[in-house]
Formats: C-alpha cells, structure tokens, sequence
C-alpha cells in the first residue's frame, strides 16, 4: 500500500488520506445515508402520485378524442356504410341499384377524349371536359383500374 501512496504523492493534485477505521466510522455514514434517505422519501412518493396522476388524465382525455365525429371520405353521402360496417352488421336482401345519369358518366366522357387524341396529358383533358384536373386524376386512375386507359409517361392513351 505504501508504493501506491507513493505514487498519488507524487502527483502534485493529491494527497495522501488515511481512512479512519472502526465501527464508528460506518455507523456514522449509516446514519447519515438513513438520514438523507429519509429526508427523500416525500418528494419521491410525490413523484410516484404525479406520475399516476398525468397518466389518469391521459387516459381521460384518449376517449374525448375517440368520440369526435370523423368526417367522411370524398363522395360518400351521410348514412352510407363501408364494406367491412356491413360485413359487421346485418345485410339487406333487397340488392340496391346505383342510379346512373341520362348523358353517361364523367369517365365515359374523358374515355372519348382519350381515345379521340392519344397522349393528351390531365390538364389538357381537363380544359376540353371544362372541368378541373383534381377531379380528373381521381377519374383516370378509376379508368386505368377497369383497364379503359392507360397511363404512359403522363400522356393518356386508350386500351
């Protein structure tokens, strides 16, 4: 031990310290140790009652957020029920016609521009229907689906 001491000596930032030895030595640093422990215990506790408490409001506030009423997609009219609402509920046995319009649909319309000029780009068909290019993007991926169109490069083209 005494070649250890050496060598803290040497460095000129310590010193040599002796630890007091015996029984009264760790008694005090017990009690000291129990002391600030004790000393802590209220505002640890007081963590633990906060903490449960943000989570209690937490989860009061969850449900407040569930129940506001969500809007529905684009094109779909009050009271009407998606695919899996109906597989949860009851079926109706009388099938329900969709109503189509007298002078055909807008896809029918933009499926006859296509194929009268091949290659015509959205905005372009969208200024010969006088209808905007949003409404038309939805319309055209519908036709590319049913394989009426097709898309290549951003020129349209019918099948």
């Amino acid at each position: 031990m005494s070649a250890i001491c050496e060598t803290y000596s040497s460095i000129p930032h310590f010193e040599e310290v002796t630890m007091p030895t015996g029984r009264n030595f760790l008694a005090r640093q017990r009690d000291q140790i129990t002391k600030r422990l004790d000393e802590l215990r209220p505002l640890y506790d007081e963590y633990l009652a906060l903490e449960k408490a943000h989570e209690a409001l937490e989860r009061l506030e969850a449900p407040v957020r569930r129940a506001v009423r969500r809007k529905r997609g684009p094109g779909r009219p009050p009271g009407s029920r998606t695919s899996a609402s109906r597989a949860r509920g009851s079926r109706r046995t009388t099938a329900t016609r969709r109503r189509t319009r007298a002078g055909g649909t807008r896809a029918d319309e933009a499926a006859k521009v296509i194929k009268a000029n091949p290659g015509i780009t959205i905005p372009e068909l969208a200024e010969k229907l006088k209808i905007r290019p949003n409404y038309l993007y939805r319309v055209t991926g519908q036709l590319q689906k049913e394989r009426r169109i097709k898309k290549r490069g951003r020129g349209l083209h019918a099948t």
